[in-house]
């Protein structure tokens, strides 16, 4: 099993895609019916999201789901 340090960083990837399609989050979150709130909370990487809502993500974003699970190597 791979060690913890090599969970993806959800929360960045969000950020990072985010910030190229010059969006807010306010504009995220109504392209994707998650709460400014908890994308914030995101992408500071204070929570885990859920699957479900990582895929809502994934949706307002326009990108493929497995995009946010990207890793730096």
């Amino acid at each position: 099993m791979p060690p913890l340090s090599d969970m993806p960083e959800i929360g960045k990837n969000i950020a990072v895609i985010r910030k190229q399609k010059d969006f807010s989050l306010e504009e995220l979150s109504r392209r994707s019916g998650v709460s400014t709130g908890m994308l914030s909370q995101i992408e500071k990487e204070r929570v885990n999201p859920t699957v479900a809502v990582v895929w809502k993500i994934a949706y307002g974003l326009d990108v493929p789901f497995h995009d946010l699970l990207a890793r730096e190597d």
